[in-house]
């Protein structure tokens, strides 16, 4: 079983994972070696897209991901398992770069396949200010896979929390951010080969799950009820 799809198992381990593109054999492992990239707003185009390509003269062979909250958990381990897959170029997309970063160098991952830049799913600005630093990157490429990782959990919070654009902090980093995030990218993920989108939910929006027992609370993305409490039980 290739990692991608070992990761998708993983997944429905652990959360609910919605596929919203075909699937297909991933190919098999190539040596194509492609060099860093650290984003910069003043750095050209040209010195951006550079690490995408191989020390030959042939543009890459590895697939372009973008996954978000992989500074821990399902989302580390997403990258980890693509990066020592060997056919993917990582883009991990979050809050904190430079926790990021020092992740990424205690974990091993490989200089040479993944970048990290800046994504604050609380700020629609940061989503919509996100696609092109990664138009920066990925040049003229289409994006191949995204991730919809990152997420929030306050069962403990005796009220709700909120973002600056008025929405409870919950519902717009788990679902309105990666909402817009993927209404954004979908368009350029259409001329790829091969492109997947993959949601990873959780079982706070599922009331039957395994063995009749309910996490609270419940999600309902109408008037927010179930979350306008808090993590209590309503």
């Amino acid at each position: 079983m290739e990692p991608f799809a070992r990761i998708l198992v993983l997944a429905l381990a652990v959360a609910t994972c919605h596929c919203f593109m075909p699937t297909s054999n991933l190919p098999a492992r190539n040596m194509m070696v492609s060099r860093n990239i650290h984003f910069s707003e003043n750095q050209p185009l040209t010195m951006a897209f550079e690490g995408l390509f191989s020390r030959s003269s042939t543009p890459p062979k590895k697939k372009l991901c973008v996954i978000t909250g992989t500074t821990s958990g399902l989302g580390k381990e997403t990258a980890r398992a693509l990066l020592e897959n060997g056919n993917y170029y990582v883009i991990c997309a979050c809050r904190d770069v430079n926790k990021m970063e020092k992740v990424a160098e205690a974990e091993g991952f490989d200089k040479d396949s993944y970048t990290v830049l800046p994504l604050d799913l609380a700020s629609l600005d940061s989503v919509k200010a996100f696609i092109p630093k990664l138009n920066k990157v990925k040049g003229g490429r289409a994006l191949d896979r995204l991730v919809c990782n990152a997420a929030v959990y306050q069962p403990a919070l005796s009220t709700p929390k909120y973002t600056a654009d008025g929405f409870e902090e919950q519902l717009q980093i788990n679902h309105l951010s990666h909402f817009l995030l993927c209404s954004l990218l979908i368009n350029d993920m259409k001329r790829a080969k091969d492109p997947r989108m993959v949601i990873v939910g959780s079982i706070t929006g599922n009331d039957n799950t395994v063995g009749g027992g309910v996490v609270l609370p419940i999600a309902d993305l109408g008037d927010l009820k179930g979350l306008e409490a808090g993590g209590k039980d309503p």
